[in-house]
């Protein structure tokens, strides 16, 4: 792991869960796209939770949880960069008054089902190399610009 990172903010990360919902196919040909998609929703929200470190979706918890990450790393240039593609493509996140210490919106928003798969593998990055990698960086801008 990253000498620029201490254990403090791993106790609300875990960045060692596989995340991989995106590409997940139904091999039931029975089912609908629709049913495909729940599927799909239904993994990441599980993995979502995971990497978190929570057994059940709590608000508040959650929005610790976010909190705290971005406390940690609201000064790194890839963050600082995902946030304003964000608020760029995402006209309201702009109008959105933001708190002290808190999580700003665009950041919440690199968790959304979206963005979260390729998020996660830049979060593992900033932990565990402390930078993002080229790839990792290039596949959360690609799905930034859809």
């Amino acid at each position: 792991m990253s000498e620029l990172y201490n254990d403090e903010v791993l106790v609300y990360y875990n960045y060692e869960i596989k995340v991989s919902y995106k590409n997940i196919k139904n091999n039931n040909r029975d089912d609908s796209k629709e049913e495909e998609d729940d599927i799909k929703q239904d993994i990441y929200q599980k993995q979502f939770l995971k990497c978190l470190r929570l057994d059940d979706y709590n608000d508040e918890k959650v929005m610790s949880v976010v909190d705290e990450i971005y406390n940690f790393l609201k000064n790194n240039k890839n963050i600082k960069d995902y946030c304003e593609k964000l608020k760029t493509k995402v006209l309201m996140l702009s109008l959105m008054h933001n708190v002290k210490d808190k999580a700003p919106t665009e950041f919440m928003f690199l968790f959304a089902y979206d963005y979260f798969e390729a998020m996660h593998l830049c979060l593992k990055d900033i932990f565990t190399l402390g930078y993002v990698s080229d790839i990792n960086n290039q596949r959360l801008l690609e799905e930034l610009e859809k």
